[in-house]
């Protein structure tokens, strides 16, 4: 009886473990995906003032 207690509580630990490494994958993808959209957002506006620049020349 006590080894299925101790394979119940490591498929437990696995399971925890397999959740805080997805938890940590979800919140590095969500920091990536912010960089991303912000550089998107420099990039555009640095294009409108460049054509805003060139159609004043």
């Amino acid at each position: 009886m006590d080894n299925r207690a101790q394979v119940s509580i490591e498929y437990l630990l696995l399971a925890l473990f397999g959740i805080i490494l997805a938890t940590i994958a979800a919140m590095l993808v969500d920091g990536i995906s912010s960089v991303a959209q912000t550089a998107q957002g420099r990039i555009l506006e640095y294009r409108h003032q460049t054509i805003a620049s060139l159609l004043k020349a």
